[in-house]
């Protein structure tokens, strides 16, 4: 809670502390046409970030330089796991990655129905025990990294564009496009509309999920 990580259009990515400090962690590639995916753990001493030409920029132990990851062509959205140690990548065809960041090594989680969109719903619960994303149907898929079983939940609204998790990992809030706020429960229970806004945002979790 010292500071924020912050990207534009132009790929630029900076750190500012809490007294204004800045300092600038990758440059601008201008003429990029739309958002860098983003994701961060809570202590932010790990940070990923999407990359124009595809794959994942990601930052390690506070460190001023980043490693490249290999990656689908263009990253729609992005979730670290809280130990910093796994992160996962949606890409613009809705494909589900998981990528070891100590290896680089990935593997397809799933590929669901989305479609092409600024950002896609991703979180992974802070366990590390399950990753959860939307689908253009309204759905939310849940992957239990445990027995590498796959499902997917039933929703009231439509494509999801963003996600977060408790801290406990059994309550998922979501976001549609059509600014539908949902509430999931992420062991099988029927979704729950909690408010509907004029049109989508971005969602923050808080430290305790209240």
């Amino acid at each position: 809670g010292d500071g924020i990580i912050r990207t534009d259009l132009t790929g630029c990515v900076e750190r500012w502390s809490l007294v204004g400090v800045r300092t600038s962690l990758r440059r601008c590639d201008a003429g990029k046409e739309r958002p860098f995916p983003i994701a961060t753990t809570r202590d932010g001493q790990t940070i990923a970030v999407g990359r124009a030409g595809g794959g994942v920029d990601v930052w390690s132990d506070g460190g001023a330089s980043p490693r490249t990851l290999a990656g689908p062509a263009t990253v729609a959205g992005l979730a670290l796991a809280a130990d910093g140690a796994s992160l996962v990548v949606v890409e613009d065809g809705g494909t589900v990655h998981l990528l070891a960041l100590d290896t680089g090594a990935s593997r397809v989680l799933a590929q669901p129905p989305l479609i092409d969109s600024w950002w896609h719903a991703v979180a992974i619960t802070p366990d590390g025990r399950r990753v959860v994303w939307g689908d253009v149907g309204g759905q939310l898929g849940v992957h239990d990294r445990t027995d590498g079983t796959t499902r997917m939940i039933a929703g009231p609204g439509g494509e999801l564009r963003d996600a977060v998790v408790t801290p406990d990992g059994a309550t998922a809030i979501s976001l549609d496009r059509t600014g539908t706020l949902v509430r999931w429960d992420l062991a099988g229970g029927p979704a729950t509309v909690l408010a509907t806004y004029r049109e989508a945002g971005r969602l923050v979790g808080s430290l305790d999920g209240a």
